[in-house]
This record gives C-alpha cells, structure tokens and sequence, in this order.
C-alpha cells in the first residue's frame, strides 16, 4: 500500500477547530491495483481542561480539483461510515494517477466535502515537490514506494 496522508488543521491550537484525517492510496495486489481513500473530519473542542475530538456528520460527496486541470477527479463512496463517521472511497485509476501526480509535484489541490447533515467544505492543501536529484518521473516517491523502495508519505500540507 502507498500513498499519501493528508492531515488537515492539525497543527492549530484554536479551540474550537475542525480537523480532517484522509488516506489516499493505491493497493497492489498481484497485477490487481485499486486505487481508495479513507476520510474523516472532526470538530475539536474542549470542556472542563480536556480536549475531544468529536466526528462530524458522515461525507456523503468528495471531490478533488487540481489547480490548471479543469477535470473535477470524483471519489465513489463505497459501504456504511464507521463509528467515528470516516468512510472508503474509490477513485478509477486514470483520475487516480493525476491527482497523485499533482501531489508529488507541488500542485494546489481543492478537496471540495459534502456532509450528511447537509453542510459542506472546501480544503485547499499542495503536496510536496521531490526536490530529490533524480526525483522526477518514474523515480517519484510514490512509485518508488509501488516498488517496495520509500515509506508511505505525509506529504500533503494546507495551503496558507
């Protein structure tokens, strides 16, 4: 499995916030690959000195828009959310492959998230440039990853 973690307002310490938790992955098994998202999202508060992390309403709808691509990349949403409200999602394996690389190179990404309850969101995050010397291409860190050479990455950080 490789990928990419996106943790979103993780590092603020405002209370209340909102917090998001996704897993963007691809999972080779054999020549089979699928390509799956896990999400979350939470509303950070704190009462009596201690600090909880309640689920949002379950996501219902996310998509994915990379800045220059006028394609919108659509996840399916795929089984019940779990008991924190998180859920699966799919991505077909062509859009897949371009959202990925607009991770691995830097590229602003707008997550756009629609809730149960009938409320919605727009994250903006970029991912990481492999600044690496032969970083480029099919020496990506995700690909290397595909051939058991790199780690799974957090690479993903919140646009300013």
């Amino acid at each position: 499995m490789c990928g990419f973690q996106i943790r979103g307002n993780h590092r603020s310490r405002e209370i209340p916030r909102s917090e998001w938790d996704l897993n963007i992955n691809k999972i080779v098994a054999g020549d089979r690959q699928v390509d799956g998202i896990t999400a979350g999202a939470f509303d950070v508060l704190t009462s009596d000195r201690k600090t909880t992390r309640n689920p949002r309403s379950p996501i219902v709808s996310m998509s994915f828009a990379v800045k220059g691509d006028s394609q919108i990349i659509a996840a399916r949403i795929v089984g019940a959310p779990n008991a924190d409200n998180g859920i699966k999602a799919m991505i077909e394996p062509e859009p897949a492959a371009r959202l990925y690389t607009a991770l691995l190179n830097g590229k602003e990404v707008q997550i756009s998230l629609s809730y149960q309850d009938g409320t919605s969101q727009v994250l903006q995050i970029h991912g990481m440039v492999d600044r690496r010397k032969f970083g480029r291409g099919k020496n990506n860190l995700l690909d290397e990853c595909l051939q058991g050479r790199a780690p799974y990455w957090n690479i993903a950080e919140p646009v300013p």
